[in-house]
């Protein structure tokens, strides 16, 4: 079963994997400092995809203010 939760810094290790995969190589020293960012803006989440225990995902959302609507834009 795959379900959404918010990411954590136990996730680092994997998602450095990831985005290695992605063509993102990154450390996984950098990856956890980079998960403490969001928390520090009440509009910016990342959200990792977790099945049956195992990350298999990632996706970071930001809203903000656009000039072409009046909502915000995500």
């Amino acid at each position: 079963m795959t379900s959404i939760r918010y990411a954590s810094i136990k996730d680092a290790p994997t998602l450095a994997q990831l985005l290695g995969q992605l063509g993102y190589p990154t450390r996984t020293d950098d990856v956890a400092a980079r998960l403490l960012v969001p928390r520090q803006y009440p509009n910016a989440v990342a959200l990792v995809a977790d099945q049956n225990g195992n990350v298999v995902g990632l996706v970071t959302c930001h809203m903000f203010p656009a000039i072409h609507v009046t909502a915000p834009v995500a």
